[in-house]
């Protein structure tokens, strides 16, 4: 789980995490950030 996704280092830490094949959640009071995420991540598999 990582939180404040929405941010350079949290996203940063997501973005890594997806790319080395781990499952992960994000979370950030920002609604609509861990979901532009989502979308991004969907690009590298």
């Amino acid at each position: 789980m990582v939180t404040g996704g929405a941010s350079i280092i949290g996203r940063e830490t997501a973005l890594r995490l997806t790319r080395e094949g781990a499952k992960v959640a994000i979370v950030d009071v920002t609604l609509l950030a861990p979901v532009s995420l989502l979308e991004k991540s969907k690009q590298w598999k």
